[in-house]
C-alpha cells in the first residue's frame, strides 16, 4: 500500500498518464541503462590504465599518443551506443530519430569534423612530432612555438614557453610548416669572435689554434665539424668565425656547454693578452694643415 501510494505520488508529480506498473518499468529501464553505461565507462578507465602500463615498458612514444586517442574514442562510443540502446529500450524509434537529427548535424559539422579527423590521421601516420617535443608551427596566421602537450582527434595542444596552452585544429597543423627542434641530431653554434685591429697576426694565429683546442677538448662537440678561421675585416674589428655542433639532447645541456666554451674563450683571450673589439669609431687625421690665426682688434 505504501509503495503503491509512493509511485502514484511520483506519477502525479511527473504528470505521467498510465498504469503505475508501466511507470515502474520506465524508471527501472532508465536506471538500469544508466548503470550499464556508467559501468562500461568506468571499465574503459581500467582498460586505459592497463594499456598505459603496457606502453610504459615499450620503446618509442607512438603508443603514448595512440592510447589516449583510443581511450577517448572508446568512451565516446560507450556513451553514444549506450544512449541509443537506452532510447531504443524505452520504445522510441532510434533510426527515425537519427535520420531526422543526423542529417542536420552532419550538414553543420561534417566539413570541419572530417577535416580535423583527417588531419589527426595524417599526424599519427606521418609523425612529424611526439608528445613532449619542442616544435615551431608556422601557418598563414603566425607562429606557435612550445612543447607538444596533447594530440586529440580534433586539435593538438601546444604549451608555449609562457606556460599557456594553445590548441590548433588538426587540419591546420597537418597543413602547416612544422620545425621540430627536438629531432635535431646536434645543436649548432655560429659565433664571430671579434678582436681589436691592433692584434698582431701571430696573436690571431695563436688565438685560432687555442679556440680549436677548446672545442676538441669538449666531449659534447662534434669533432668532425669544427670550423675556425680568421674570416673578415669588419668596420671596427677583426672577426674570427667559430662554427661547431654540440651533441646534446636538451636545451639546458646546450646552454651549459655554450657557457663552458665561452668561459674558456675568455680565459684564452686573457692568457694571450688579446682584446675583444666592440663597435666603435676612431677618427684618423693624416695631416693637419697650419692655420693662420689673427687676433681680432677692435677699431
Amino acid at each position: 500500500m505504501v509503495a503503491t501510494a509512493f509511485w502514484r505520488l511520483i506519477i502525479h508529480a511527473l504528470k505521467f498518464q498510465g498504469d503505475p506498473q508501466e511507470a515502474l518499468k520506465f524508471v527501472t529501464v532508465v536506471l538500469f541503462g544508466v548503470a550499464v553505461i556508467w559501468a562500461a565507462y568506468r571499465f574503459v578507465d581500467v582498460i586505459d590504465i592497463e594499456l598505459r602500463a603496457w606502453a610504459s615498458g615499450r620503446r618509442g612514444d607512438l603508443d603514448d599518443q595512440l592510447i589516449p586517442l583510443f581511450s577517448k574514442t572508446l568512451r565516446i562510443f560507450v556513451i553514444l551506443l549506450g544512449s541509443l540502446a537506452l532510447v531504443q529500450n524505452l520504445g522510441f524509434n532510434v533510426m527515425s530519430l537519427l535520420t531526422g537529427l543526423g542529417g542536420l548535424a552532419f550538414a553543420l559539422a561534417a566539413k570541419d569534423t572530417a577535416a580535423n579527423l583527417f588531419g589527426s590521421v595524417v599526424i599519427l601516420m606521418d609523425r612529424p612530432f611526439h608528445i613532449g617535443d619542442w616544435v615551431l608551427v608556422t601557418d598563414g596566421e603566425g607562429d606557435v612555438e612550445g612543447l607538444i602537450d596533447a594530440i586529440g582527434f580534433r586539435s593538438t595542444r601546444i604549451r608555449t614557453f609562457y606556460n599557456s596552452p594553445v590548441s590548433l585544429p588538426n587540419s591546420v597543423v597537418a597543413a602547416a610548416k612544422i620545425d621540430n627542434m627536438q629531432l635535431r641530431q646536434s645543436r649548432r653554434i655560429k659565433k664571430y669572435v671579434s678582436l681589436t685591429y691592433d692584434t698582431d697576426p701571430e696573436e690571431i694565429e695563436a688565438f685560432c689554434e687555442g679556440l680549436k683546442q677548446i672545442l676538441l677538448a669538449n666531449p659534447c662537440v662534434d669533432k668532425d665539424r669544427i670550423t675556425i678561421f680568421f674570416n673578415r675585416f669588419s668596420s671596427s674589428s677583426l672577426d674570427i668565425l667559430l662554427y661547431c655542433f654540440l651533441k646534446v639532447d636538451s636545451w639546458d645541456e646546450e646552454l651549459y656547454q655554450r657557457q663552458n666554451i665561452f668561459l674558456e674563450i675568455l680565459k684564452l683571450a686573457k692568457g694571450l693578452r688579446v682584446n675583444f673589439a666592440f663597435p666603435s669609431q676612431t677618427p684618423y687625421v693624416e695631416t693637419f694643415p697650419e692655420k693662420n690665426l689673427t687676433r681680432y682688434r677692435p677699431t
